[in-house]
Parts: structure tokens; C-alpha cells; sequence
């Protein structure tokens, strides 16, 4: 199996199977790309300046699902600064795959919307 075809597999795999999909009792915030209609309600916990929990609920490409699920799953438990200063490029690393401008968009929706409320 070549990488390309694990990252395709191990992708889809994650898009089928969102671990962080769903409400939860946290801060809601509402994101939408206008240039692809990606739209994203996101849930997020703090206490003491560490992020708690992170669920949302995705409507749009498989790119923003799986990107923001990822970021969910990478800054829970970590402190809000972290989440702050990450990046597209980090986002990047954790879909181990370098992305076209139009879906660093789609992958950057759920980070960005967390990053402008925190």
C-alpha cells in the first residue's frame, strides 16, 4: 500500500467515523465559508485557561469535517494558548498531507472560528 493510498483510506475512514460530532453544553460558535458553503456549529469548553472539550456539528466537504474532528481531538486538555498560536500548516500535519489553497480553507473553517473566540 503506498502513503498516498493510507492517507486515502485512513481519511475516509475519519470522515465516516467523526469522533467529536455532536452538541455539547459548551460556547456556541457558528462558521461559514461563503466561497464553498462549508458551515460549522462548534461547542467549545474552557476552564482555567485549558480547552475542555471541543464537539461540533459539520455541514459541508469532507476536508472541514475531518480537519476541525482532528483539531478537536489534538487541543482538548491542552492550553488555550496552544490552540492560539497553531496554524493551517499544523492542520497540515495532523491530515499528513499538503493541501490546495481552496481546501486550506476548508481545512482551516472549525480552527480559525475557535481561534476568534477564545
Amino acid at each position: 500500500m503506498t502513503d498516498i493510498t493510507m492517507y486515502q483510506t485512513e481519511f475516509l475512514r475519519r470522515a465516516q467515523n467523526l469522533k467529536y460530532q455532536g452538541r455539547s453544553a459548551g460556547k456556541k460558535i457558528e462558521t461559514y465559508n461563503p466561497l464553498c458553503g462549508d458551515r460549522q456549529n462548534i461547542y467549545l469548553e474552557t476552564k482555567d485557561g485549558t480547552v475542555t472539550n471541543i464537539t461540533f456539528e459539520p455541514e459541508g466537504c469532507m476536508v472541514s469535517k475531518v480537519a476541525t474532528d482532528l483539531v478537536a481531538e489534538n487541543f482538548i486538555g491542552k492550553k488555550v494558548d496552544d490552540i492560539k498560536s497553531a496554524t493551517v500548516e499544523h492542520i497540515e500535519e495532523l491530515l499528513a498531507t499538503k493541501l490546495t489553497p481552496s481546501r486550506r480553507k476548508c481545512a482551516n473553517l472549525g480552527l480559525s472560528a475557535i481561534q476568534d473566540n477564545l
